[in-house]
């Protein structure tokens, strides 16, 4: 049936196919085959791992046709010690890769020594060591990159030769943005994860055009005059703070107070900003009068400030939680509208 339908609906048609349903269709006809197998093999999800990786390592013409794969902890946790050595294998052999997720937990990135890619995204929970640090060196194409642990220290003096000349967002630790920012002209967006308790050198922001920029509030409560603000950050659109981190809680001090002035100073430095989130407001403070007065306190001297996000916690997950959503409606007039969608 598939052979006599025209090339061209062919290729209208193979978006709407159920993932399941490839196999079948790739032997229904040899331009059927060609074309399932293309989009059976472009992308292959955890949940299919274990099989398509098994196939792929003993045909490299299907290896090569792999751009995309991921592992997780939830489809793939329980096999860890077939699929480690499978996803070696792999990885080896998928020359064309431009997007890899690795979210099984763990110490695994042996499996990256050997590969010839050159990824353009990358989301990798696995424990840092000098396989993944390796790999990072000789990446020259990434525009995405997640990490979700630090970056070891290194002796002072020292720098790592990243060439992420084409890196446009980052998710991760500090430790591992204060070590990429001086080599990222292109990255926006910046999502910092955690922070070391010791004040962080917010100097490396100004090295790079960011406009989205999430940070927890230890980082940034010890940073300079309104001046020396407006210079790391001249650019930003969008400003995510966040509370709940461990330092503020093994103090167990309110940090509100802290966090008014310091958006007073930023918001009225940084004019570009329309755009703000607080993540960890304690639950404590949720009544209305209590929030619209801090809108109020911090965008006084910021009238292009026109929504502002407040995620009650204590939480670590920035995914999660009640959201309130501050609109400006004129002048120090706000509404609001209660969600649970993250900020980004």
């Amino acid at each position: 049936m598939t052979d006599s339908l025209p090339f061209d609906v062919l290729m209208e048609i193979l978006p709407w196919i159920e993932y399941k349903d490839l196999p079948a269709l790739a032997s229904s006809s040899k331009a059927m085959s060609i074309l399932a197998l293309d989009r059976l093999y472009a992308s292959i999800p955890a949940q299919c791992f274990l099989g398509a990786g098994t196939s792929i390592c003993n045909n490299p013409t299907l290896a090569q046709r792999v751009l995309s794969l991921e592992v997780n902890r939830k489809h793939n946790g329980k096999n860890s010690d077939i699929v480690i050595p499978l996803l070696s294998n792999v990885l080896n052999t998928t020359v064309n890769l431009r997007h890899l997720v690795l979210h099984m937990g763990g110490s695994y990135c042996k499996v990256l020594q050997f590969s010839r890619f050159q990824l353009h995204t990358l989301s990798c929970h696995a424990f840092t060591d000098h396989h993944l640090i390796t790999f990072l060196r000789q990446q020259t194409e990434l525009k995405e990159l997640v990490l979700a642990h630090s970056l070891p220290p290194i002796p002072k003096g020292r720098s790592h030769p990243w060439k992420f000349q084409q890196l446009e967002s980052f998710d991760g630790p500090w430790t591992w943005a204060e070590s990429i920012l001086p080599k990222t002209p292109l990255l926006s967006r910046l999502m910092v994860t955690s922070a070391p308790s010791r004040p962080c050198n917010l100097k490396v922001l100004a090295d790079a055009p960011i406009r989205q920029l999430r940070i927890p509030f230890p980082a940034v409560v010890p940073q300079g005059t309104a001046d020396q603000i407006r210079q790391l950050i001249p650019r930003l659109d969008s400003l995510a703070i966040l509370l709940d981190t461990g330092f503020m809680s093994l103090l167990k001090t309110n940090p509100i107070p802290a966090l008014e002035q310091w958006l007073i100073t930023t918001l009225s430095a940084v004019t570009t900003i329309r755009c703000l989130a607080i993540y960890g407001f304690r639950t404590s403070d949720r009544q209305t009068s209590n929030t619209i007065n801090f809108i109020q306190n911090v965008t006084a001297e910021a009238p292009r400030v026109l929504e502002v996000s407040i995620v009650y916690g204590p939480q670590m997950d920035v995914d999660a939680g009640a959201t309130c959503v501050w609109k400006r409606v004129s002048g120090h007039d706000w509404d609001s509208t209660e969600t649970s969608v993250e900020w980004a």
